[in-house]
Formats: structure tokens, sequence, C-alpha cells
């Protein structure tokens, strides 16, 4: 109702940077047409500032894709399924370095990482509603 707000989620913040952090935060679908947030960042010393709220409209029909990444931990082939079709797959090792980017039209990837060194990754999938899903894998 843009009135009265409920605390949904506390991040932790990345403390004094020199750098822009980004941070980020996925709710569950709603049954509104609008969900209404507002941010407050608090400062190491305690210091807090409010800001103002913004209004995000729900799609109705499906707000969030589902997406299933497996096996994990991967060997040879990572198999990506997503309820939307997937229009990219990136994966970034552990400094962060791109070392796969591919683009792919299907909501079904096969994808062959057999070169990657054993690890941590990051893996971004962006689909055909501009979604960008981020998630971790292990590379066996």
């Amino acid at each position: 109702d843009a009135i009265h707000y409920t605390e949904i989620a506390r991040i932790i913040g990345a403390g004094t940077s020199a750098k822009k952090n980004n941070y980020t935060y996925e709710v569950e679908n709603s049954n509104t047409k609008y969900v209404y947030f507002r941010l407050r960042q608090t400062d190491i010393n305690g210091s807090s500032e409010t800001f103002k709220p913004i209004a995000v409209k729900c799609n109705q029909k499906e707000m969030v894709s589902t997406c299933k990444i497996y096996p994990s931990p991967v060997g040879k082939m990572l198999n990506i399924e997503n309820t939307q079709k997937i229009l990219n797959v990136s994966i970034y090792n552990s400094i962060g370095l791109q070392v796969v980017n591919q683009d792919v039209n299907s909501s079904k990837v096969k994808l062959d990482v057999s070169k990657l060194s054993e690890g941590f990754y990051v893996i971004v999938i962006t689909n055909e509603n501009k979604e960008v899903i981020t998630r971790k894998i292990i590379k066996d």
C-alpha cells in the first residue's frame, strides 16, 4: 500500500569501498499488481538513510522463470533447463574472468564444460524476458 512496510531482508554490505557494489534480493511471486519497496541504508557508525519508495509492476502470468542447472558438481556436460527461452549463458571463474560465453535460443541447453579447471564458477543466464539468473556451480 506504499504506507506500511515490513522488513523482508537485511543484506550485509561490503563495508567502506572505493568501487561500486551491487546488491540483489529476489522476492516470491506476488498476487498483487504492484509491490512497493523502499531501501534503508545503515552505515557502520549506525546512521541510516531511508530512500523514497518504488513501485514494481508484477507480471502475474509468470514473474520469475524457473531454472534448473545440473549436475552439481559438474564433470563434462552441464544441463540447463528454463521455463523461458534462454538467450545467453556466460560462466565466470573465481576471479571474475569470463571463461564461457555462448548465445543460445532454447529452453534446454547442454554446455560442454570439460575444458574448465576444477573449482567454483558463477553462471549467468539471460532469458527471453531479459531476466538475468545467476547461480554458483562446482566443476569436478
